[in-house]
């Protein structure tokens, strides 16, 4: 994807935008915010999924701190709900891609087999030493994580305003559970926009979701 996204500003910068008249002035603003914004694309595209991740982490921990809290929101249960069925459905495919990885690992093993010079053997090694992914990891579709994050978004901030409007202790506890989650969240999209010039960051969007590596489930 990088090398198409990388080919595709080529033509624009080197090609297409020369072509402009200097007068065009609108029509060169215009494709310099889209180089801008391709730079931008490529720059979080190798993160996209680590960031919909976290972000499904850190907002189901939020979905049950405030649940903990006594509220009774129907539609924040029922999201809670839908991420429940989107695991299930998660698990499913992982099986299926668990077996399609043991397909590829068993045509691969073949191959091996037939390969009798030394320099393969040490490239087998080599690829096998790199880092490797959970048979199930990356299953579920980043649009459908990207979905299930919003409704998990929706579900918080419901959950959220009906606590606030019980008051008392339980009102103060999710502020704190809020601060909290827009702490991090801010950071995230401040790195998330650094590379385009708006925004500065003192830690990269790598470091970052790195950082709020899940321990679990």
């Amino acid at each position: 994807m990088d090398r198409h996204l990388e080919a595709i500003r080529e033509r624009l910068a080197e090609t297409i935008f020369p072509m402009l008249p200097p007068e065009a002035e609108f029509a060169r603003e215009q494709a310099a915010f889209v180089l801008m914004a391709l730079d931008l694309v490529r720059a979080v595209h190798p993160h996209a999924y680590r960031y919909e991740v976290v972000e499904r982490h850190e907002y189901a921990a939020a979905l049950g701190d405030l649940l903990a809290l006594g509220a009774t929101d129907h539609e924040a249960v029922a999201g809670h709900e839908a991420v429940a069925g989107h695991e299930a459905a998660a698990g499913h495919e992982a099986a299926a891609g668990h077996e399609a990885a043991a397909g590829h690992e068993a045509a691969a093993g073949h191959e091996a087999a037939a390969g009798h010079e030394a320099a393969a053997g040490h490239e087998a090694a080599a690829a096998i030493a790199g880092p490797e992914p959970r048979a199930d990891e990356a299953s579920i579709p980043l649009a459908a994580l990207a979905e299930g994050n919003r409704a998990l978004k929706t579900a918080v901030t419901q959950l959220f305003e009906a606590l606030c409007a019980e008051g008392g202790a339980a009102a103060d506890r999710a502020r704190e559970v809020m601060r909290g989650l827009a702490v991090r969240q801010v950071a995230r999209e401040r790195a998330l926009f650094a590379s385009t010039g708006y925004t500065q960051s003192d830690t990269s969007l790598a470091e970052l979701l790195a950082d709020r590596a899940p321990s679990g489930g």
